[in-house]
């Protein structure tokens, strides 16, 4: 291979490792949410159910995450959101501070 060719594909390969790096930055370093678990950690689970409701009624969308910590809500971030949650009494903690779970063994599901 020629010194030139080496040249153009370690430009090209520079190139493509930018934007990559560049958009899992943006993708990143987008807006926090809230997660408000659903397991035992959770002080009160029907109004953290008020929680979610509250917050569709302002037409802010609510993920549900059905397998992750006994089915968590996960919500946009805003102040007016924390204060919810702190007035009633519904534990939430910001996505950005969390740590993976330990993963626990799978049990085969009965047929």
């Amino acid at each position: 291979m020629s010194q030139t060719t080496r040249s153009l594909l370690s430009n090209r390969l520079q190139r493509v490792v930018l934007a990559c790096a560049a958009l899992f930055l943006f993708n990143t370093a987008g807006a926090s949410k809230l997660l408000i678990p659903m397991d035992a950690t959770q002080r009160d689970h029907l109004k953290a159910y008020g929680i979610a409701y509250w917050t569709l009624q302002r037409d802010v969308t609510v993920e549900w995450l059905l397998n992750y910590r006994g089915g968590s809500f996960l919500i946009e971030h805003s102040e007016a959101l924390e204060q919810e949650c702190s007035v009633r009494g519904v534990t939430q903690r910001d996505r950005r501070r969390l740590r993976p779970l330990p993963s626990s063994p799978r049990s085969p599901i009965p047929r």
